[in-house]
């Protein structure tokens, strides 16, 4: 009697550019590859026409100037468009100066002790397995090795997640800053008004 029953799995996709019917008896596992998918789609679709032509009031009130006007705020729209809630963390890190005599040049250097104590304050309470997208805003004058490294330590603790990265060069006396905003299903927290 038992084989006689089959589980089915039906659903549709009703985009303004996509539209899509899934009728299958496929194993339930394919259901998360198809929540990956619709998560996909939802963004695509943001991507194409944006829901919202204004960053939240929360995050504007947050978000730095330089943040604003970075190439980020695009990505952070379409973002918001497809989650249901973001997070944003903000922390600092020192620039190492290094000063070449000989060639009268000066140069700045980012130490990996420095990298991993900024992210792991900047992740401080963020479920990473929640956060579909992230947009990292590095503000400062830093080299493209290092911000690449800190684009790779940032992915490395955030798999999933879709990641933009971008910089603002600006004197930061000798710091590097990092806006991090995380898009995803975060539960509601009461906000004190208190930095963490």
């Amino acid at each position: 009697m038992r084989g006689l029953f089959k589980k089915r799995l039906q659903a549709r996709v009703d985009l303004p550019h996509f539209k899509l019917d899934i009728d299958s008896t496929a194993d339930p596992v394919m259901v998360e590859q198809l929540r990956a998918l619709m998560r996909e789609l939802t963004y695509q679709n943001a991507a194409v026409e944006p829901k919202v032509d204004f960053l939240p009031f929360k995050l504007e009130y947050q978000t730095s100037e330089e943040f604003k006007n970075s190439n980020l705020v695009a990505f952070s729209k379409r973002a918001y468009t497809a989650t249901d809630s973001f997070k944003y963390k903000k922390a600092t890190l020192p620039l190492k100066e290094i000063v070449d005599f000989k060639r009268d040049k000066k140069t700045t250097k980012i130490e990996m002790k420095e990298i991993e104590r900024c992210l792991t304050k900047l992740f401080f309470k963020i479920d990473t397995a929640k956060s579909d997208y992230m947009a990292a805003h590095i503000i400062g004058n830093v080299s493209k090795e290092d911000m690449k490294q800190i684009a790779d330590q940032i992915t490395k603790r955030a798999p999933k997640s879709h990641i933009q990265v971008g910089n603002s060069k600006k004197d930061m006396l000798g710091k590097l800053v990092i806006e991090l905003l995380c898009f995803g299903d975060f539960p509601y927290e009461y906000d004190d008004g208190e930095f963490e």
